[in-house]
Parts: C-alpha cells; sequence; structure tokens
C-alpha cells in the first residue's frame, strides 16, 4: 500500500524519506512488509504522501479484506 500511495503522490523513496523524516532503507524495508512502522511514523508518512492517517489505515484494512476473501475457498 506504501509504495502505490508514494507512488500516488509522484515521490521517489529518498522524497518520501526526507519529508516524513526517516532513512529510504526503512522507506524500502516498509514497502516490502519487512517493518511495521510505529503510530508516529505511520502519521509522519501519511502525511509525507498526503493522505490522514485514518485514510492510510482505511485503505490498509480495505487491501487486506480483498487478499482474506481472495484467499478464501
Amino acid at each position: 500500500m506504501l509504495r502505490e500511495l508514494r507512488a500516488e503522490a509522484g515521490l521517489s523513496q529518498e522524497e518520501l524519506a526526507a519529508r516524513a523524516n526517516i532513512h529510504r532503507t526503512y522507506v524500502s524495508f516498509l514497502e516490502r512488509g519487512l517493518k511495521n512502522p510505529s503510530v508516529g511514523k505511520l502519521i509522519a508518512i501519511s502525511r509525507a504522501v498526503g493522505v490522514t492517517g485514518a485514510e492510510f489505515v482505511r485503505r490498509v484494512e480495505e487491501l487486506l479484506t480483498r487478499k482474506r476473501r481472495a484467499s478464501s475457498p
């Protein structure tokens, strides 16, 4: 989801990292699902891509719901 939001905002990983005051490699870890952000980092990242924290969480919830439905027999 983060990769899609970042692309919608027209940001590189480096630009997102600078705007959210985090390291670029952390952005890469988040996008690959290797790390989970704290609530504070989630809010900073959300603002950096131009959405609210609530909107970010809503989109993640929708994505997870779709994946669950697709994997159900």
